[in-house]
């Protein structure tokens, strides 16, 4: 009965956690970074195809 009653407040503090986490990707803080992160991203592989440099692992 003691690893049964273990195992249940294992299960009850994992759900007790995972409205916080609901509540962080919910937020639109997160989603402005998630924009900031893949404009990010888009702007630098733009320019990227823009720039043609050599590659730098021959310095």
């Amino acid at each position: 009965m003691k690893w049964g009653n273990t195992s249940s407040s294992s299960q009850l503090s994992a759900i007790s956690s995972t409205p916080v986490n609901n509540e962080f990707i919910n937020s639109p803080l997160f989603f402005a970074q998630l924009t900031l992160i893949i404009l990010h991203i888009l702007v630098g592989q733009f320019t990227k195809n823009l720039r043609f440099e050599p590659p730098h692992d021959e310095w």
